[in-house]
């Protein structure tokens, strides 16, 4: 009984030295959601819930041309786009293509931030 203990306990102290940690081991640099279900699904729910956005951003456009009134209709008209390609994302959520969103930008955050920046400076 004690050359099994004692073979047990060099083999788990030998598993143990050579054993290297899968977390250590694993590169998460190129782990990535953007080629997944998970990323048309997380996509499409921000954009349902930060499709008004589209709104500020088409006011803040630095384009002169157009009037305010111009600048609202276009807001909400692609604020509706915005929120049609959300419910469009969610739905098909596990049909490929995960990483090409239909509008660009990908999200309408990112819209007003684009559009804002030109204000600001």
């Amino acid at each position: 009984m004690k050359k099994i203990a004692l073979i047990l306990f060099i083999s788990i102290m030998l598993v143990n030295i050579f054993y290297t940690d899968a977390s250590a081991a694993l590169d998460t640099r190129f782990i990535t959601l953007a080629k997944t279900p998970v990323n048309k699904l997380f996509r499409g729910v921000i954009n349902i819930f930060t499709f008004f956005l589209e709104i500020p951003a088409s006011m803040c456009d630095s384009s002169h041309r157009k009037n305010m009134l111009l600048k609202t209709a276009n807001g909400i008209v692609t604020s509706f786009v915005r929120l049609g390609t959300a419910i469009f994302d969610t739905i098909t959520c596990v049909i490929p293509p995960y990483d090409k969103p239909i509008l660009k930008p990908e999200f309408a955050v990112d819209s007003l931030k684009e559009k804002s920046q030109s204000v600001i400076y």
